[in-house]
């Protein structure tokens, strides 16, 4: 029932509802608030509509808003587009009346283009010329100079390359230009189309305005097209030219490199002619590492920084009174040779020695820890671009792709021709910056320098049929398993002076390791891998060295235990990570069992390899026993090779014992 309403109309206006108007419900509980008994006499009735008039008049409102928007939108839903299209197509337009205004003729513009290679030649032969002027006085004004009109240089070098490749003149240029053009013409005639029908439904009266940009359009394709029709090839460019060009920017680049090269002068706190009497510690490291990694390590041991030397790429740690370092690059062998006479106390090599480097210490001079502590690793690494398909370089497979790893005697280059890979690219550039500038080029790198934001591929290495593909990650470097995986070896005389000994030992601590981390290389300190899918024969392993049916976890640590040939004697590594795997197991696992799976090469068959991985295991095991680890071994043999049996290099990697972690 619709409720009804009034308004009081008291002519004495007695009643303050008759002052204020308002309007009042009828009930049966209302009552007057005057207490006038007559006042139902004063009522005047108001209809609904009064009382809701302005709801009415709001909805209504709201309804002719609706049906306006409605209009409007259905208006403008050509109007927009039209003047899009429109738009469009008057830019096309344009660029066809550019070409059509353009001189058909090549005229001397390849005359022009010997002139500025001619040019380009002789200013950089002058510019190079003044370059090593500069570098040979030491003049750093003129250095800093060059070094900036190098990279102004080089650009322009690089527009006149492209001017060669796309000259800017001639018919057979224009009916290249129009042809791009054809197509974007033809694609929006066909979006004209389209929108032509939508209008006969939505907006009729716009469709006759469509048809005028459809006919406009379809001009433009036939003048676009007579451009292709009467056209002619543009006079090819001397490939000469092009060469001469090509070689300046690479002289160019060669002048910037060495101008970046020399460091400004710093007032060094060691005098450093030779012998290095001077220094309290004299230290030789391998090319690449005593700047990546031996000269931060001495500086982080000392507390102080680096400061390079005038030349020969010296280090100069200065620590205080007693701590006062050098640090001088040199090649492995003059290294060992130094070392031997007594010239450096210690000595940083990225590979091991060779017997003849290790007679100059004379008879019973040999690789162990009295004399030699593992330091760090590092790796080769293949890169490819990352639109390259190839995912895996199996070792001793053809590749149609060019190989790069920088100038002769460069560092990437000794270690690629130590792993035997052979570069066919002589180039500059190595590792991610040459897999960028080629994507037919399969390029050498190293680990330590590629850092986290790697843009590149790297590619998985397969070392035999047998062996798993694996890429370079800590794990697998500091494993050794990653076919070119490398070890950085401290070596001392035989009677070390104690602040070599002090030096390396604050290397192979935490903080050390640490260090070595920050330089980009991979520290010694145990990981753990992830859990994961694990052989069945390697669960299987685990539990028969258990003595269990089943087990609820294993992870493998990151280090394999190597041996001798022929022995179950542990190398210079295995013999301090006998000593991390002690202090992880009583840190990290106290509740869990440690198992040694031994592993061998395929020489001897597997009746001797069978019992032979087990004995090798069993050496490891004793000796984490003795320092109270519960540790139990088990033998795979000859199964899960990491590399080739048939190389010795490839059998002593196979060589081996995994260390699990594991919860029955």
């Amino acid at each position: 029932m619709i409720p009804k309403y009034f308004r009081c109309g008291d002519p004495s206006q007695k009643c303050p509802h008759s002052v204020t108007k308002e309007l009042l419900k009828e009930g049966p509980k209302w009552e007057c608030p005057c207490n006038n008994p007559n006042c139902v006499d004063f009522r005047e009735p108001v209809s609904f509509f009064a009382v809701h008039k302005l709801w009415f008049i709001g909805a209504a409102t709201l309804v002719l808003l609706f049906l306006l928007l409605a209009l409007m939108s259905g208006k403008d839903q050509c109007i927009p587009k039209l003047n899009d299209l429109q738009a469009r197509f008057t830019k096309l337009e344009k660029d066809v009346a550019s070409l059509e205004g353009r001189p058909k003729s090549d005229g001397d513009f390849g005359a022009k283009l010997s002139r500025d290679v001619s040019t380009l030649e002789n200013d950089t032969k002058k510019y190079g010329q003044a370059a090593n002027q500069a570098i040979q006085s030491k003049d750093i004004g003129t250095v800093e100079r060059l070094i900036s009109e190098t990279k102004q240089r080089i650009e322009s070098a690089k527009v006149l390359s492209q001017s060669l490749d796309k000259p800017e003149t001639g018919s057979g240029v224009i009916a290249a230009e129009a042809k791009p053009l054809i197509g974007k013409l033809i694609a929006l005639q066909q979006e004209i189309e389209e929108q032509q029908e939508i209008a006969e439904s939505k907006c009729p009266k716009h469709v006759g305005d469509f048809e005028t940009v459809t006919t406009n359009v379809a001009a433009s394709i036939s003048k676009a097209r007579r451009l292709i029709t009467g056209g002619t090839s543009a006079t090819p460019v001397d490939s000469n030219l092009i060469s001469s060009v090509k070689d300046s920017i690479t002289d160019l680049q060669a002048i910037h490199k060495q101008l970046i090269s020399l460091p400004p002068p710093v007032p060094t706190p060691i005098k450093s002619e030779p012998p290095f009497t001077h220094p309290d510690l004299q230290i030789g490291a391998a090319p690449g590492i005593a700047e990546r990694l031996v000269g931060p390590l001495a500086a982080a041991w000392t507390s102080s920084t680096v400061i390079p030397g005038p030349e020969d790429g010296l280090l100069f740690i200065d620590g205080g009174p007693g701590k006062k370092l050098v640090v001088k690059p040199m090649s492995t062998e003059e290294g060992f040779e130094s070392l031997a006479s007594g010239d450096i106390a210690l000595f940083f090599a990225d590979r091991s020695p060779t017997a003849a480097e290790l007679a100059r210490f004379g008879s019973g001079f040999k690789e162990s820890r009295s004399v030699a502590e593992v330091v760090a690793l590092d790796a080769l690494t293949l890169l490819v671009h990352p639109e390259n398909p190839i995912d895996t370089y199996e070792v001793g497979q053809a590749l149609s792709l060019k190989s790069a790893a920088g100038p002769q005697g460069s560092a990437v280059r000794s270690k690629a021709e130590q792993f035997g890979l052979r570069s066919s690219a002589i180039s500059e550039a190595i590792g991610e910056e040459a897999a960028m500038q080629d994507r037919n080029v399969l390029a050498c790198g190293l680990y330590h320098l590629e850092g986290q934001n790697l843009r590149a591929k790297r590619l998985a290495v397969k070392a035999s049929k047998e062996s798993s593909s694996l890429k370079p990650s800590p794990f697998t470097i500091a494993t050794e398993e990653y076919l070119y995986s490398y070890r950085i070896v401290a070596w001392t005389p035989t009677k070390p002076s104690d602040m070599a000994l002090s030096f390396v030992k604050f290397i192979t601590s935490n903080p050390g390791q640490a260090a070595v981390e920050q330089c980009g290389f991979v520290d010694l300190r145990l990981r753990i891998t992830p859990p994961g899918d694990i052989d069945p024969k390697i669960l299987a392993a685990l539990g028969a060295a258990l003595g269990v049916e089943s087990i609820s976890s294993a992870q493998r640590l990151s280090t394999n235990i190597r041996f001798a040939v022929g022995d179950s004697q542990l190398d210079l590594k295995a013999q301090a990570d006998i000593e991390r795997i002690t202090r992880e197991a009583a840190s990290n696992y106290p509740t869990h069992k440690v198992v040694i799976l031994g592993f061998t090469d395929t020489d001897g068959g597997p009746a001797i390899n069978q019992p032979l991985s087990v004995k090798r295991a069993e050496t490891v095991a004793a000796e984490l026993r003795r320092s109270k680890v519960d540790t139990r071994a088990g033998g795979l043999g000859a199964s899960f090779p990491v590399d080739n049996n048939e190389t010795e290099a490839g059998k002593a990697r196979n060589r081996r014992a995994e260390v699990w972690v594991v919860k029955p």
